[in-house]
């Protein structure tokens, strides 16, 4: 193996698989061995940043998996039961003060004679001393929880910790702590957590930038789909840049930035990713650029001719049917990166015109001088490529079938030469320096039987050397000229222009500086509203920065007489933001002392009086963001606990808000037109969507939601007013930006897939009347038929002529269904959507002549009341079997009140614990109208109930005035539904 020295480009090591290697210092000039204890491991990396060797030894000796540092051609032990150890300095981007001697290891806390490790045990150690007295254990901020680690790395200025959630309950979802000091570690957040979660195997940190990391993650786990998301500066928050990336099974992302320009980058996505999901279809990809650092992408416009002057099938101009798709990372068809260099601006790649990517055969040869702006064919077919003497020569070579020609640029591409190489080769690899400095060229090839003549044989290398072709170096501003890295509209990055001083494309000389990379240089820009981002203390809410609480202020502050101090504006400068003037956000302005954070131990209040009473309000689960809807159809929001309010788009009238059942990030506001709003970033940001229809005005739910948090069911008006009005179902699965119809003349219509339902998540039911005509008004109260449909209902069959509703609770789908007439109830129970059983209830206890309340279920049993009373209402308390379908009694006379609700609560995160009041008195309520209550609790799933015993004193220290020694006397009443 031969690995390149990263930083110095004079040094490289050739690592054998026995214990004796080599190294240069001299670009190759001369060669020295060295010797290790212990051949290498065979691993990806086994050298790291030429010093850290991994080595491989017999599992059951104490030096299996040990590293070594070389000091001075001398190798020094570091540690043993490591998988991983790496320089923090691994990156010229990470922060200069750290310790320039800082490692980092993975390793095992424990040892053992077999080979195998518990994950538990794999912990993070560093060192500044190579290990010799300093080992540290890294606690990452959480303690003792920062064991399960699996990975360390060092991307860009980034240290990255990936650790498994080892959590009693976790499904295998790994966590990622970021650090830009080696010191202080903060946990990575990713929006909507409920579906970007990352797993092992199943996350991609890609290349990224020194302002944001960027992770590619997979959220459906039969597709090689996934996520691009996208940090703030420090690492830590991020945000959905790219939907429906597309990757490989070995976890490689199609997405590369362009070398040495900031802000570029290009992505494949799969255009047909729901096809590819639900049906297996074949991927359709096409290609998005991006100029600011993944906060936009689009179309890459083509070229308007084809390389022989004639237009393409398409219409260029219209960027969403017709624009440039090219082969990226996942097909790789040269060495190195897939389509720029250290050139600067210079772009190549092999693709297509069209709506989508055309397979690598039927694909030409495209180029790109002003990094990936305007684009030119440059030759049909498929080519390998390759830029040298920093881009004045350009070369490519046949990729489809064998040749004995190659095509090489002298002009930034204008024109192209063509040279005979004097031997006909299938193209196997064209290189050259890395730095694309060199005017030599390497074409590595394989021969036809039939061409094999003298002394060539199966495997030829052509040596190109393209020295000779100018005469003179290039000099001065007759020869180069300044070459802005990005168009206007995205010039500014990080607060400043970027350009390099480029060859002309008709300057006839040769650049000649080789093994020197490009020099950037850099114009400050004025600041603008880009360069900042919210300080400490504050979130974005929209537009806006606001706190998120009182503004913790320094000692002595506010102590005196003032009633003012000089507070954060709630913004910052993004860090290695370089803009000057211009707005300035981050000055800092006056603010009230009580705004201010209390001193410890005080307690403040902050009153806001909405111009409407509260209909409606939730906060976002986990979270500090609240939702309020006034009487009035205002929709408020407070980002920070209810410290701040803000009203959101106050010239629409809400109906109603709904956050998203599986996506804790999520939710919508449904005005009383087809216009909604929903946000993905706990309100930071709320994106205007149209509905197929209006709200629906008969009672149904308007929104059904799905475990894929961008499946969605809506439900609206159709043809209303008319005589032909009726509600009717459509359904989305991006997230409302394309509907389509599921059902009309409906009641009910939802997913059967829930997050313990397993059913197929493509099965949507639907109480739907069978008259498909005239006035919904008119068929109320008549018969409901219950139709499921597979494929999003393209697939239907009818399950019962006559429903009374359905419901899903844990694992089960309920259903009541009728006999013709509707004087025969039956409880149907299922599993799976398609399949269903009637429920057997003790003898006298039967839906048919009682009225019945499924009740919360999580414990792998449903729960039901049936009312034996109904003046005064209680009732009693069935369980079922595992399946849902035979129930027995588990306590009666449970108190319900006239409108069905129930006196029944299960304790959240505690299964098999529940609360109930029952009637103590239930002979004498039926003459009397009065009900006693007792409460009575459960640990065992209601196969027993107690009374619950109270403490042995109130709140004053006083004693009760009944024994609460004695089980059965006293009893403490719950209050709870009815």
């Amino acid at each position: 193996m031969v690995i390149e020295h990263p930083f110095n480009n004079r040094y490289a090591f050739v690592l054998t698989d026995e214990k004796v290697h080599y190294r240069t210092d001299d670009r190759g000039k001369t060669w020295r061995s060295f010797e290790l204890p212990l051949p290498p491991a065979l691993v990806a990396k086994p050298l790291e940043r030429t010093v850290i060797f991994s080595t491989k030894a017999p599992a059951a000796t104490e030096e299996a998996g040990v590293r070594y540092a070389m000091m001075n051609d001398i190798p020094q032990k570091l540690l043993s039961e490591t998988s991983q150890c790496q320089f923090v300095h691994s990156s010229k981007s990470f922060k200069t003060e750290v310790d320039k001697d800082l490692i980092f290891c993975v390793a095992f806390d424990t040892s053992t004679n077999t080979g195998s490790h518990s994950l538990s045990s794999s912990r993070l150690f560093s060192s500044t001393d190579f290990f010799r007295k300093e080992i540290k254990v890294e606690d990452l901020g959480i303690g003792k929880n920062a064991k399960g680690v699996i990975a360390f790395a060092i991307v860009s200025k980034y240290a990255l910790v990936a650790m498994k959630d080892l959590s009693p309950g976790n499904n295998g979802e790994m966590v990622l702590y970021v650090s830009l000091d080696g010191t202080t570690w903060a946990k990575a957040q990713f929006p909507h957590a409920s579906s970007a979660q990352l797993r092992e195997n199943a996350y991609t940190v890609v290349e990224s930038t020194a302002y944001s990391l960027a992770v590619d993650v997979v959220l459906h786990d039969r597709t090689s789909i996934g996520t691009l998301f996208m940090s703030n500066s420090n690492g830590t928050f991020f945000v959905e840049s790219l939907k429906d990336t597309n990757r490989n099974e070995r976890g490689f992302v199609d997405y590369e930035r362009i070398y040495g320009v900031d802000g570029i980058g290009l992505a494949n996505i799969v255009s047909n990713a729901k096809d590819v999901e639900n049906r297996g279809s074949t991927k359709q990809l096409q290609t998005l650029i991006t100029f600011d650092d993944g906060s936009n992408w689009q179309p890459i416009r083509a070229p308007n001719k084809d390389s022989d002057g004639r237009p393409f099938s398409c219409d260029t101009g219209d960027t969403d049917h017709c624009s440039l798709h090219l082969h990226s990372i996942t097909t790789p068809h040269n060495f190195g990166r897939i389509f720029s260099s250290p050139a600067p601006g210079f772009v190549m790649g092999v693709g297509s015109v069209g709506e989508s990517l055309y397979t690598y055969e039927d694909s030409n040869t495209f180029l790109s001088t002003d990094a990936g702006i305007s684009w030119t064919m440059v030759r049909p077919g498929a080519h390998k490529y390759e830029f040298g003497d920093s881009g004045s020569i350009l070369v490519i070579v046949n990729d489809e079938e064998p040749t004995d020609k190659i095509h090489y640029s002298m002009d930034l591409g204008q024109n192209w030469r063509t040279y005979d190489i004097g031997v006909k080769l299938l193209a196997r690899g064209l290189m050259t320096l890395p730095d694309s400095t060199s005017q030599k060229f390497l074409l590595l090839g394989s021969v036809a039987r039939r061409d094999q003549k003298g002394d060539i044989g199966r495997v030829v290398i052509v040596f190109l050397d393209f020295a000779r072709t100018r005469s003179r170096k290039c000099s001065g501003d007759n020869d180069f000229e300044r070459w802005y890295a990005r168009d206007r509209k995205t010039e500014c990055l990080m607060g400043h222009k970027q350009w390099y001083k480029r060859r002309k494309p008709n300057a006839d000389c040769f650049v000649g500086e080789k093994y020197t990379d490009p020099v950037e240089h850099e114009e400050d820009c004025e600041c603008t509203d880009a360069d900042y981002e919210c300080d400490y203390n504050f979130v974005r809410s929209g537009d806006e920065c606001v706190p998120v609480g009182p503004e913790p202020i320094p000692a002595g502050v506010c102590d005196g007489d003032e009633d003012t101090y000089l507070g954060s504006s709630g913004y910052r400068k993004i860090p290695g933001n370089t803009c000057r003037d211009g707005i300035k956000k981050d000055e800092k302005v006056r603010k009230k002392c009580s705004q201010a954070a209390p001193k410890e131990g005080d307690v403040i209040h902050q009153t806001f009086e909405f111009p409407s009473f509260i209909t409606q309000h939730a906060y976002f689960k986990d979270s500090t963001t609240l939702l309020v809807r006034t009487a009035d159809g205002a929709v408020w929001q407070s980002s920070n606990e209810g410290y701040t309010w803000k009203n959101l788009f106050p010239n629409e009238r809400f109906l109603a808000f709904f956050h998203h059942k599986y996506a804790d990030h999520r939710a919508y506001l449904i005005t009383e037109t087809s216009t909604f709003y929903y946000t993905t970033n706990l309100g930071s940001s709320w994106i205007k969507q149209s509905a197929p229809t209006p709200p629906n005005t008969f009672g149904a739910q308007v929104l059904r939601f799905h475990p894929n948090s961008d499946t969605l069911i809506w439900t609206g008006n159709g043809d209303c007013p008319g005589q032909n009005c009726h509600a009717e179902a459509h359904y989305s699965q991006d997230n409302g930006r394309k509907w389509d119809l599921v059902e009309k003349y409906v009641r009910n219509c939802a997913f059967t897939k829930d997050k313990d339902l397993n059913t197929d998540p493509t099965e949507i039911l639907c109480e739907s009347y069978p008259e498909k005509k005239g006035s919904q008004v008119m068929m109320q109260g008549g018969p409901m038929q219950l139709v499921v449909g597979g494929h999003y209902f393209s697939k239907k069959k009818k399950m019962f002529d006559q429903v009374v509703g359905f419901a899903k609770f844990s694992e089960f789908l309920v259903v009541a269904s009728a006999e013709p007439g509707g004087r025969s109830l039956e409880l149907q129970v299922s599993l799976d959507g398609y399949h269903f059983s009637t429920g057997q209830f003790p003898l006298g206890m039967h839906p048919e002549t009682h009225a019945y309340t499924i009740l919360e279920s999580s414990t792998k049993s449903l729960f039901l009341h049936m009312t034996m009373s109904e003046d005064p209402f209680y009732g009693n308390i069935l369980k079922s079997n595992s399946n849902g379908t035979y129930f027995g009694l588990s306590i009666d006379n449970v108190n319900r009140n006239d409108a069905g609700y129930v006196d029944f609560e299960k304790m959240i995160g505690l299964d098999g614990i529940a609360l109930i009041n029952i009637v103590s008195n239930p002979e004498e309520a039926k003459v009397s109208r009065e009900k006693k209550l007792q409460t009575r609790i459960t640990h065992n799933d209601g196969s027993t109930w107690k009374p619950l015993t109270p403490p042995k004193v109130d709140s004053q220290g006083r004693p009760y005035e009944c024994n609460t020694a004695v089980g059965d006397s006293p009893w403490v009443p719950d209050y709870s539904y009815s």
